[in-house]
């Protein structure tokens, strides 16, 4: 039995072939074009397979996420603009929130991500109590890791944080911190603009690191479904020729 590995490049492709009995390698190139293609249908057998990818691989789910998450490029677009926040990070904001217009205010959008405290009122006290835990957590936790970023994008943020930490516990400030951030995000997708802090150039290599990895999927995709039905035209074809003989 042949098994036959694919390596998409920019306009080639090639092939690892790999004999089961003999364990003997041997690797083809061939041209993204329709003479490309018609050569490497002529090394195909009718005993070729092609080992499907494994579903549990941290990487295959990671692309998995980044690529369904296609449809909303413009928000995408917009998360991305402030320093800190990756592709992937956007995703999570994305996938907790769903739509802005969901929530009354930015205080109810920071309560339902775990980043505001309850607050509790009588006649003479207020107090304030943990954070929502019923809330989603997703964001906020891949939030928390970017906000020395943050922190880098604006003086005053910075300088706020600072004087926060002399007499305040360092987890508190965080969780004030993201609110403060996630409380950003609402406006900045509510009215669909960009960050005040945006760095053009890294915000554009990013969005532009984003495309590549889709057309890059998209060309690998097609090409493996060219693949799997070569071989099972390959192997009908075959398997018709014995019948007729």
């Amino acid at each position: 039995m042949q098994f036959i590995g694919i390596d998409l490049h920019a306009n080639k492709f090639t092939c690892c072939y790999r004999d089961k009995r003999s364990a003997d390698k041997r690797t083809e190139t061939f041209d993204l074009t329709e003479a490309g293609l018609a050569v490497f249908c002529g090394t195909l057998t009718a005993d070729t397979r092609v080992p499907e990818r494994d579903e549990t691989d941290v990487e295959v789910l990671k692309e998995q996420v980044l690529v369904h998450a296609a449809p909303f490029m413009r928000e995408i677009g917009i998360l991305t603009s402030m320093k800190g926040i990756s592709v992937f990070t956007a995703i999570a904001i994305i996938a907790d929130i769903i739509e802005v217009s969901r929530f009354k205010n930015s205080k109810y959008n920071t309560r339902y991500l775990r980043s505001a405290p309850k607050v509790s009122n009588s006649n003479t006290s207020t107090s304030m109590r943990e954070t929502n835990k019923q809330g989603r957590k997703l964001a906020a936790t891949l939030l928390t890791q970017s906000l020395n970023h943050v922190l880098d994008s604006s003086l005053k943020l910075r300088r706020w944080y600072e004087r926060l930490c002399e007499y305040k516990k360092a987890g508190l400030v965080r969780t004030g911190l993201r609110r403060r951030v996630l409380a950003e995000i609402y406006q900045m997708l509510k009215k669909g603009e960009y960050h005040y802090a945006r760095d053009a150039k890294k915000h554009e290599a990013k969005l532009a690191a984003y495309k590549k990895l889709l057309d890059f999927y998209h060309r690998r995709t097609f090409l493996q479904n060219f693949v799997l039905f070569s071989c099972s035209l390959c192997r009908s074809w075959f398997k018709s020729l014995e019948i007729l003989s």
